[in-house]
């Protein structure tokens, strides 16, 4: 607090006695650690059955004027954190990695507190948030094109020519496709294959008209993987 105080001077045959001095004494509060930590929060996503987010760090900075000695926890199981304490003098920093354990956890959202503290610190504890993303997993995803094919020939006549079907993966997982039709006329040409995300594997229709009369013939190609969102 501050004090206030009066030095006197005085001399009863003096002229001018007596004289007064004024005194002022500001004590500040005691020697104290302060918590300094940064970021103020982190955010980490992955995907269900995926890797691991990759580490971050957190830095621990002293701000005050003696020794700080803390300690860092969390209130979930698929956080840790390293070291968990330790020592920084004035002005020095230490900085903690925090790591993430997705296994087991399925798609969603997760919320975490980070909280640092030293009893002795002017300010603590401190908290920090954590989030955690976990996304659906990784899944390849069947796109075909054109969408229908026409052939048409004369009995008795040449084959038509070949048609293409392109097979595309639009996901994120790589494709491993099959490919077969329900008509003894119709055959595909390669009838399997695999596609990483974002690639393309084409597939040849070929029509053998021997045998057939005259008419109208339909027939369905399917395309298929087991792990595809959106197959056959």
């Amino acid at each position: 607090g501050n004090y206030n105080a009066t030095v006197t001077v005085d001399d009863p045959d003096a002229s001018n006695g007596p004289q007064d001095v004024p005194v002022s004494l500001t004590v500040g509060p005691p020697a104290a650690p302060i918590i300094e930590v940064g970021p103020s929060s982190f955010s980490f996503s992955a995907m269900e059955g995926g890797s691991a987010p990759s580490n971050k760090t957190l830095v621990i900075t002293n701000g005050g004027d003696a020794t700080l000695s803390w300690t860092v926890v969390d209130d979930v199981s698929w956080l840790s954190m390293n070291p968990a304490s330790g020592n920084a003098g004035p002005g020095q920093s230490d900085t903690v990695s925090l790591r993430v354990d997705i296994s087991g956890l399925s798609a969603g959202n997760y919320n975490a507190t980070v909280t640092v503290d030293d009893p002795d610190a002017s300010n603590g504890p401190q908290d920090i948030p954590v989030s955690l993303t976990v996304g659906p997993p990784a899944m390849p995803v069947i796109d075909l094109g054109p969408s229908s094919f026409t052939f048409s020939a004369i009995q008795g006549g040449s084959d038509p020519s070949d048609k293409t079907l392109t097979v595309t993966n639009v996901g994120d997982a790589t494709l491993s496709w099959t490919a077969s039709d329900n008509a003894s006329w119709l055959s595909l040409s390669p009838n399997s294959g695999n596609a990483g995300a974002g690639q393309s594997d084409t597939v040849a229709l070929a029509v053998d008209i021997s045998g057939l009369s005259a008419g109208n013939y339909n027939a369905t190609v399917t395309v298929d993987d087991p792990d595809a969102s959106n197959g056959p």
